[in-house]
């Protein structure tokens, strides 16, 4: 199973590098999927040969019926449905010609502020292919060009060079996942669309996640949607025990404070990833102080959540007591992944509700009578007990002030 899950999801995850190739060498004989199973072939000299003929075929047939191949027929078949779900309609063949790539990525902010526009006037309709920059603010029409494109794969051909010796699967699979985030990101997934809003990376990691999904999954609803926020920020990062005792320090502390949020979100994601065994592709964001993660739905990952949502607010709560992370699951079948933006509201509606009972994970571990402290054994920051190699204030509020000026100086 560990060649299959990680064969799956690479596939999964190269399934349409093809197109990339396409536009990046200005080659359009063959369909995208036969350049994608060259890719493989030719480009990941560390997969096994077994490895590269499975994930090659994967790629290489995604649009097939059947697999040339009977020996992965499953596999393609885990592919393929991933790869429907995540288009969220039903694929048709895309034309492969040379005046379809000139369509840039659509921002979503186009169609959302729409009316509040004058008659001729696109806001900030087209993102550039590299980076967000001072030209998406261009309200005229451009496309994109053959030597955009070509800058854009030299650009990923240079950085696959820095990998090509990576022996882990996970390493690799995550480094490329990287990869295509870096070049990709701001490249339209399908220019055959009316708005051709979906990034290919964004396209491309879904897959992945959701291939991963239906490959260890239940059968009836394979996916659990993992939300998490972290609740209680406000009074986390401006927080003071009394007014008197603001000093000099004070905005370190709340800068460093506030970067915290951002850190406690990606350990966590990381935390959980390792925990599941999954891949970097099954984070769907992290940002903002709430996070999305794509995992496996069994038994086995619903008892590891239970365990997860305990030891992270368990740790939040033992080291800054104001803070708690509220985490719940999901249990998606195939029809909730097709009305995701209605799945994603009653998750977020549970998350809401979940606040409310925000330290049950940790009930049972809750001290509610500690040793009485003196007023000078109290830090006067945060209002946390003072060890007793501490003097003026707690070594949490002192990490806090470090990186609030390591932030600051970047």
């Amino acid at each position: 199973m560990t060649d299959e899950r990680f064969e799956v999801v690479m596939g999964a995850l190269l399934h349409d590098i093809g197109k990339f190739i396409q536009r990046g060498e200005g080659m359009y004989e063959k369909k995208h999927e036969d350049y994608g199973r060259e890719f493989v072939l030719n480009n990941l000299p560390t997969l096994t040969e077994e490895q590269r003929e499975v994930i090659s075929a994967l790629v290489g047939e995604h649009h097939q019926n059947l697999s040339k191949n009977p020996d992965i027929a499953s596999l393609l078949a885990v592919v393929r449905k991933a790869d429907r779900l995540s288009a969220e309609h039903d694929r048709k063949e895309e034309i492969e010609e040379k005046n379809v790539y000139k369509t840039p990525l659509r921002s979503i902010f186009s169609e959302l502020f729409r009316d509040q526009f004058k008659e001729g006037e696109i806001p900030i309709q087209n993102l550039p292919p590299v980076a967000v920059s001072d030209k998406i603010w261009d309200t005229r029409e451009f496309t994109i060009t053959a030597q955009d494109y070509r800058r854009l794969y030299d650009g990923f051909k240079e950085d696959l060079k820095k990998i090509q010796n990576t022996k882990s699967e996970d390493a690799l699979l995550n480094s490329l996942n990287y990869l295509l985030m870096k070049w990709t990101r701001y490249v339209p997934s399908a220019v055959y669309l009316s708005v051709p809003d979906i990034p290919l990376y964004d396209h491309l990691k879904t897959t992945a996640a959701m291939a991963l999904s239906i490959l260890e999954g239940d059968k009836d609803k394979p996916f659990l949607l993992i939300g998490g926020d972290v609740s209680g920020i406000q009074d986390f990062i401006f927080y003071n025990r009394s007014s008197e005792n603001v000093d000099d320090k004070a905005t370190k502390r709340m800068r460093g404070r506030s970067f915290l949020i951002n850190l406690i979100v990606d350990a966590t994601t990381k935390y959980i990833v390792e925990e599941m065994n999954l891949y970097e592709p099954n984070v769907l964001w992290a940002t903002g102080g709430v996070f999305l993660i794509l995992a496996p739905n069994n038994e086995e990952n619903r008892k590891r959540l239970q365990a997860i949502r305990r030891d992270v607010n368990l740790y939040l709560h033992r080291t800054f007591k104001r803070l708690t992370l509220v985490i719940t699951g999901m249990e998606v079948g195939e029809d909730g992944m097709k009305q995701f933006h209605r799945t994603l509201d009653e998750l977020f509606t549970r998350l809401d509700e979940e606040k409310d009972r925000k330290y049950t994970p940790i009930w049972e571990d809750l001290e509610f009578v500690g040793d009485r402290k003196g007023i000078n054994e109290i830090c006067p920051s945060c209002g946390m007990p003072l060890k007793k190699k501490e003097k003026e204030r707690c070594e949490t509020c002192l990490n806090e002030e470090k990186l609030g000026g390591k932030v600051a100086a970047m």
